[in-house]
C-alpha cells in the first residue's frame, strides 16, 4: 500500500483570527498515523481572502488523492465556489467535505458543491475507511457509515462518537508551521480539551451535532491527558498562554475543579477558556484564578430574559450573569461578556437592555487580557443552517437569500428591527457600553468598529494586528484602574 496524499484546505474567512491551527486535519491525521497509514500531507490556509489561484497550482504540484475541505458555516460560499473550481478542472478529482458546516447540512453540501462526499459526524473513522481505499486503488467510496455520498437520497448509517479521548495521540500540529501560528495569536496556543457541549441551546450547533452519531457527545479528556500535551508542546515550541476552545470548558465540574488543582503544580502559562454563567460560583472562580486563568468568555446573548430563555433555551437569569461576573472581578479574571443582536423577535428596546446589563458588568472592570482578548463583543445573529433557530425563522419568513457579512451583516428581515438598526446597533454596542466610565476606551472601539476602521483591520499585516491588540490591553488595563 502506497502512502495517500492530501491536500487539506483551511477556510478562515471572517473569523476575526490571522491564522488558525486547523483542530479537524490535526486530529484526523494524527488518527490516520495511528491507523498505519501515514498520509503525505499539504495543507493549503485561506485566511482573511481566497482566489482559485491558491488552489489550482496546488493542486496540479502536489498530484493529491484527495482534496479536503473544511471551514464554518460563515465560509459556506467560499467553500462551495472552491469546490466548483475544483470539480471543474478535476472531475475525477475525490474532494471530502468535513467540519462544522459539513456536519450541519451534510446532505446540502454534497447537493449544493459537488463534494464526492460530506462527513456527518466525526470524521476519523470515515475519513481512515475513504483514505484506505483509495490507497488500495479503490474508486467506490459508498457504503461508509458517517457519510453522505453525493447523487444520494440519504446518509450512509451513524458512526459511533469516539468514547475514550484519552486513546488519541494528540493533534498533528506538524502538518502547519506551528510556530508561525502561535506567533500570529500573540503567542497563544489553542487547545480542546474535550468534544463536544452538554447543552441544548436553540441557536448553537450542539444540538445538530449531538445526533450525528452513536453515543456520547460530551466528552472530555482526563486533566493529565491533557497536561501531557502541553508539556510536549513546551518541548518543541514557543508560546505565552494558552486558550482552550471547548465551548463549555466548565461543564463537568468535578473535573474542571481536578484541572485546577493539578495545572498549577506544572505550568504558570496563563489561560482562557469559555463557560456558562451557571456553571461559575465562588469555589470554581476561585479555583480556576488559582490555576492561572486570566480569562473567560461568557455567554450574555441577549439582556431580555425572554430572549435568552425562551427563544435560546439559555436558562441563565440576570441574577447568575451578575453574580458570575462579580466572583470573576473579584478574583482578577477577566470577563468577556459575548452578545447578540438580531436574534428572533428581539427588538430595539430589547437589545438597550443588553447595553445595559453589559454596562454593569464591565463598571470598572479590567475587559482584556492577552488569552482572552477584549470584552464586551456583539455579533450580528445569523443562524447556524440546521439548527433548531434556523428553521423558526425560515418557517417565520426572515431569512434572506443574499450572502451576508458574517456578524457584521443581518441574516434576518424583521419588520420590528430592520437589518439597517440591526448592523447600526451592533458597531455602537462597545462605544454605549464604555462611554459612561471610560470614554477614552469607547472612542477606540468606535474607530474599530465603523466601517472605516474595520476596512484598515482587513489590510493590516498580522503583526500590526497582534502590536495593535498589545495596545489594547495596556489601554483597557489603565482605563480599570488595574484590576
Amino acid at each position: 500500500m502506497r502512502r495517500p496524499r492530501l491536500l487539506l484546505v483551511l477556510f478562515n474567512l471572517h473569523t476575526g483570527f490571522v491564522r488558525l491551527f486547523p483542530f479537524a486535519y490535526g486530529a484526523l491525521v494524527s488518527w490516520l498515523r495511528q491507523e498505519g497509514l501515514d498520509p503525505v500531507v499539504r495543507v493549503v490556509e485561506l485566511n482573511r481572502s481566497w482566489h482559485p489561484r491558491r488552489l489550482l497550482p496546488a493542486i496540479r504540484a502536489f498530484e493529491p488523492d484527495l482534496v479536503g475541505i473544511t471551514g464554518p458555516s460563515s465560509n459556506a460560499v467560499a467553500m462551495g465556489r472552491a469546490v466548483a473550481r475544483i470539480r471543474a478542472v478535476f472531475p475525477d478529482l475525490p474532494v471530502v467535505a468535513g467540519g462544522a458546516h459539513a456536519m450541519l447540512v451534510p446532505g446540502r453540501v454534497v447537493a449544493e458543491t459537488g463534494a464526492t462526499l460530506a462527513v456527518t459526524g466525526e470524521g476519523e473513522r470515515p475519513l481512515a475507511a475513504v483514505v484506505r481505499r483509495l490507497a488500495d486503488g479503490e474508486r467506490d467510496l459508498s457504503g461508509i457509515p458517517g457519510t453522505w455520498l453525493r447523487g444520494r437520497e440519504r446518509p450512509e448509517p451513524r458512526e459511533r462518537f469516539l468514547e475514550d479521548l484519552d486513546a488519541l495521540e494528540p493533534p498533528a500540529r506538524d502538518i502547519v508551521d506551528f510556530q508561525a501560528i502561535t506567533d500570529a495569536n500573540m503567542g497563544n496556543v489553542f487547545m480542546l480539551a474535550g468534544r463536544g457541549c452538554p447543552w441544548r441551546c436553540s441557536f448553537c450547533s450542539n444540538h445538530v451535532y449531538a445526533g450525528r452519531g452513536e453515543g456520547r457527545w460530551a466528552r472530555m479528556r482526563s486533566p493529565e491527558h491533557v497536561f501531557a500535551e502541553i508539556a510536549a508542546l513546551e518541548r518543541r515550541y514557543r508560546f505565552r498562554g494558552l486558550v482552550f476552545r471547548d465551548d463549555t470548558f466548565t461543564w463537568d465540574r468535578r473535573w474542571a475543579l481536578s484541572f485546577c488543582e493539578g495545572y498549577p503544580r506544572r505550568f504558570r502559562y496563563p489561560f482562557c477558556i469559555f463557560a456558562r454563567a451557571d456553571t461559575l460560583d465562588e469555589e470554581l472562580v476561585g479555583a480556576l484564578a488559582r490555576a492561572g486563568c486570566s480569562a473567560v468568555w461568557v455567554g450574555i446573548d441577549a439582556g431580555s430574559p425572554d430572549i435568552r430563555n425562551r427563544v435560546l433555551r439559555k436558562s441563565a437569569t440576570d441574577e447568575q450573569l451578575l453574580a458570575a461576573a462579580d466572583a470573576l472581578h473579584r478574583h482578577g479574571v477577566a470577563l468577556i461578556a459575548t452578545n447578540m443582536v438580531g436574534l428572533p423577535y428581539e427588538t430595539p428596546e430589547d437589545h438597550r437592555r443588553t447595553v445595559e446589563l453589559n454596562r454593569r458588568l464591565y463598571a470598572g472592570a479590567r475587559s482584556f487580557t492577552g488569552q482572552g482578548g477584549i470584552g464586551p463583543k456583539c455579533f450580528v445573529f445569523g443562524p447556524f443552517p440546521g439548527t433548531d433557530l434556523d428553521r423558526l425563522c425560515r418557517e417565520e419568513g426572515w431569512v434572506r437569500d443574499r450572502p451576508a457579512a458574517v456578524y457584521r451583516e443581518s441574516f434576518l428581515e424583521m419588520p420590528g428591527f430592520p437589518p439597517r438598526e440591526v448592523e447600526r446597533a451592533a458597531r455602537r454596542f462597545r462605544w454605549e457600553v464604555h462611554k459612561r466610565n471610560h470614554l477614552g476606551l469607547a472612542l477606540a472601539w468606535r474607530f474599530r468598529d465603523s466601517r472605516v476602521g474595520e476596512a484598515v483591520y482587513r489590510v493590516l499585516p498580522g503583526g500590526a494586528l497582534v502590536a495593535l491588540s498589545r495596545r489594547f490591553q495596556a489601554a483597557s488595563e489603565r482605563a480599570a484602574g488595574g484590576r
